[in-house]
């Protein structure tokens, strides 16, 4: 999970991660953001072409 925040950080835009389940991948994402400050420019959202299988961990713009 870090590994896929942190990756998403270091991008330009973000990352999309493939997954068998996105609402628990959500959950996770939520909590292990509360954890990092650096990690609080990053949203999670369900690919809107993939929803069953992807999310998107995305800069919000507010580096």
């Amino acid at each position: 999970m870090l590994e896929h925040l942190y990756e998403a950080l270091n991008s330009e835009h973000g990352v999309i991660v493939s997954t068998n389940d996105p609402e628990r991948f959500r959950q996770r994402f939520y909590v292990e953001r509360k954890r990092d400050q650096d990690l609080e420019c990053l949203s999670c959202t369900l690919s809107p072409t993939n929803p069953n299988a992807e999310v998107w961990i995305v800069k919000n713009g507010k580096e």
